[in-house]
């Protein structure tokens, strides 16, 4: 009796052990983030950003070695839709994993020169939904707002119709619908193409009534604000979810104050619906070069097609996949108005199924792809648990005495990965996420030497080199000028003088493996100091003696 107890102590004490399990609601998420602080404080940070309009914190797990914030950082970050409940997991699991490893060699050495910061959900309030009785896809915090201007707040949200905890959709029989059954798997309604002679047979809501009679169905429910819809890049003004200006919420204003704090951040790199992982930008040079800049520069979009490359090989090609960006997005921001390499991937794709043509045998098959049914041809032979909820009578308050059904794919089912998934997940996502940080930019000094001219002159020379992939400065980043250039600063004695070359050189380039080279001309002997670097690249300093 006494060891059940002391056992019992030890979990109420300790928490759960790690790893963690499956999606993670925010009190899990806050008890493992200090779970692993405490359980290794001697590389982890924990601090908290902001609280949201719910009263939950959004953290930072900042993990590294000595002076983190001077070393190279990389920003892993997820929940800016609220919807994509696998970002949260996939992220502390990648937490916990480098943790675990940071006594292997390899691990070890990456944290003495570069630090990561983990934010695993910048949208609780939303994620929160996930975990509670009624389940619909949300992707708004809990700031209450009057979504469709009428003067009224929260005051059309979704009602379950058919009492079975899910948000599904309602399909009422109408010939003035535009909505048809689609052809390959009638669970799935589709718009009728009029050009191929289809004719609509049903109108298609969210289950819910009109509560406010305005003719639209729950377009004003709980929560209101999209962290991914709030930030100042093309900023969408008077849409639902934006808010009434950009930054106006606490999280997104806490999150993006922590970022221009952290000078020596590189890189961003986002789980969530942006995706420029399976597409890479292209380069579109008009935007590029535009006034107010909206397409990535030319060497970014370079890098971004390598770093797509290696991600598509180790997840598998998508035929399919487009470019996903979102006006007011945080991908678009941590990339033109942050200045950094910017990446972003929801994290899980649904394989493609071939599909042999249309129903009746014909067709391009090309053109027949639905994400929809794809989805259903896959879960059908993975899901164990139920993914699609089969259509059901009703009767319909705003349809009296019409035909209307219930039914549907299960909320989250399409954009998350089944729990039992997760970690295969993770193991990828850890293993690219390293090898994304093993690119990071650098700095160092080659072929130094010093030529004695006489008279006490010296002439000094040497390369200034980055050794990683990534370059010292992003180009957007040398287009805004908000990131820091790298810098050299050669200290004399004050009993010498610089007579060529300059005390503080900045470097307004310095590319992925290349190099720049500089020369002074000194008068006097004795010993001269070298600093250099930037925030982003780390910084070092060496010692010439002049004699």
């Amino acid at each position: 009796m006494k060891k059940l107890l002391l056992i019992f102590f030890l979990l109420a004490f300790y928490g759960n052990p790690l790893i963690s399990q499956g999606f993670i609601d925010h009190q899990g998420t806050e008890q493992l983030l200090k779970q692993l602080n405490r359980e290794y404080s001697n590389l982890t940070r924990l601090t908290t950003i902001a609280k949201t309009p719910g009263d939950r914190d959004i953290r930072v797990l900042t993990i590294g070695k000595g002076d983190m914030d001077n070393h190279p950082g990389l920003a892993v970050v997820s929940g800016v839709d609220g919807r994509y409940i696998s970002g949260p997991a996939l992220v502390t699991k990648f937490a916990e994993s480098l943790l675990k490893e940071s006594s292997t060699d390899s691990i070890s050495n990456l944290l003495d020169s570069i630090t990561f910061y983990v934010i695993p959900n910048l949208s609780p309030d939303a994620t929160e939904q996930y975990f509670r009785l009624l389940k619909y896809e949300r992707n708004m915090n809990d700031r209450m707002t009057d979504e469709d201007r009428d003067g009224r707040i929260d005051e059309d949200p979704f009602e379950d119709l058919n009492g079975d905890s899910l948000i599904t959709l309602v399909r009422i029989k109408d010939p003035t619908g535009n909505w048809i059954p689609h052809p390959d798997d009638d669970r799935i309604m589709v718009r009728a193409d009029k050009k191929k002679g289809e004719k609509g047979a049903y109108i298609v809501i969210t289950e819910g009534v009109d509560n406010d009679l305005d003719g639209r169905f729950n377009e004003d429910g709980a929560g209101g604000i999209c962290f991914n819809q709030n930030m100042t890049f093309r900023f969408d003004h008077f849409k639902a979810g934006s808010g009434e200006f950009p930054v106006s919420e606490p999280e997104c204003r806490g999150f993006l104050d922590f970022l221009y704090r952290q000078w020596n951040i590189y890189c961003v790199y986002t789980f969530g619906p942006s995706d420029n992982l399976s597409k890479p930008f292209p380069y579109i040079e008009s935007d590029a070069t535009a006034n107010v800049i909206c397409g990535m520069q030319e060497k970014d979009v370079l890098l971004n097609t390598l770093v797509s490359d290696r991600y598509n090989n180790l997840t598998g090609k998508k035929k399919h996949n487009e470019l996903t960006l979102f006006n007011g997005g945080f991908l678009q921001w941590a990339y033109f108005h942050y200045g950094r390499q910017s990446f972003g991937t929801p994290g899980f794709y649904i394989p493609e199924i071939k599909i042999n043509g249309d129903s009746t045998g014909s067709g391009d098959p090309e053109e027949e792809f639905n994400l929809e049914i794809n989805f259903l041809k896959w879960a059908d032979s993975i899901y164990t648990e139920p993914y699609f909820v089969n259509w059901e009578t009703i009767e319909h308050p705003d349809f009296p005495g019409r035909e209307a059904e219930v039914g549907g794919i299960i909320p989250y089912r399409m954009i998350n990965p089944p729990e039992k998934m997760l970690d295969s997940l993770a193991e990828i996502h850890n293993g690219f996420i390293i090898w994304l940080a093993s690119l990071r930019p650098g700095i160092r000094i080659l072929n130094m030497e010093s030529t004695d001219l006489g008279n006490h002159l010296y002439r000094l020379e040497m390369d200034v080199y980055n050794p990683g992939i990534f370059p010292a400065m992003s180009g957007i980043g040398e287009k805004t000028r908000w990131v820091k250039k790298p810098k050299v600063t050669l200290i004399c004695s004050n009993e010498q003088e610089i007579l060529g070359g300059k005390k503080i050189e900045l470097l307004d380039q310095l590319d992925g493996d290349s190099g720049d080279h500089l020369s002074w001309l000194v008068r006097g002997r004795g010993q001269v100091s070298l600093e250099v670097g930037s925030p982003q690249t780390g910084f070092s300093t060496y010692t010439i003696d002049l004699r």
